[in-house]
């Protein structure tokens, strides 16, 4: 390796984002607000959820990314699997 390879290699480590992984709990689909569009979307069960941030205009939500969409969904349809 290069030197100039090691440096991209060790800019890239320095903005890796650890976060733990999230999915929507359950099975098959369930209808959530999509900011972004502004209506209800189906959205499958199971999905890989990038999280956000709490909700701060619904306790007990949180803001989570599910491919392009942004949902505010309930806390306990959001499970953690850690950091796969």
């Amino acid at each position: 390796m290069s030197d100039s390879d090691l440096s991209e290699l060790s800019s890239l480590l320095e903005t890796y984002n650890s976060n733990p992984v999230y999915i929507l709990s359950g099975s098959g689909f369930a209808w959530y607000y999509s900011d972004t569009k502004r209506t209800m979307v189906r959205v499958s069960r199971g999905s890989e959820c990038l999280f956000c941030e709490e909700d701060p205009e619904n306790k007990g939500k949180y803001i989570v990314q599910i491919g392009s969409e942004i949902f505010s969904i309930p806390e306990n349809d959001l499970l953690e699997v850690g950091w796969n």
